[in-house]
């Protein structure tokens, strides 16, 4: 049975309209993966998004995330003389230890705010991360010849 040039038109134009649709599902949903991927990424520690930003090569840190303010401000009165402030074997709240080790706490604009200072490299792949198999794979590939330095200002409480 022969199908007329009415149907063959209806057939293109469905087609056309699939196209469309799949174009725009596609983008759906890469645009939701995106979005959950990025809100994955909010919740990570923040030694993760540092590791980020170091493997990225996104340049020197000058912010700290609100929420570690109050237990910086408890750890900068802790220093020593020289305003270091070792977090080695500091266990109260483990991420802020990660994220920064060994770090100078100094009083600036007149004793209202506190200037925290660490710099960060890694000599070797199993430095990168403690324990985080992903890091070192990563650091293994992009290499360990790079550094920044965090310098940020925090209120003092």
């Amino acid at each position: 049975m022969r199908k007329s040039k009415l149907d063959l038109a209806k057939r293109l134009n469905r087609s056309r309209k699939r196209k469309y649709n799949k174009f725009l599902t596609s983008s759906l949903y890469l645009t939701t993966i995106l979005v959950l991927c990025y809100l994955v990424y909010l919740n990570l520690p923040w030694s993760f998004h540092l590791f980020v930003r170091w493997a990225t090569k996104g340049g020197d840190l000058d912010k700290i995330p609100a929420k570690f303010y109050a237990e910086l401000n408890q750890l900068c009165l802790r220093a020593d003389s020289r305003g270091e402030v070792r977090t080695r074997n500091y266990t109260e709240y483990t991420e802020i230890a990660e994220s920064l080790g060994t770090f100078r706490c100094t009083l600036v604009n007149g004793g209202q705010e506190w200037l925290i200072e660490d710099y960060k490299s890694f000599s070797s792949a199993d430095e990168a991360i403690l324990g985080t198999q992903l890091a070192v794979f990563i650091t293994e590939i992009l290499g360990t010849d790079y550094s920044y330095r965090i310098r940020a200002r925090i209120p003092r409480y």
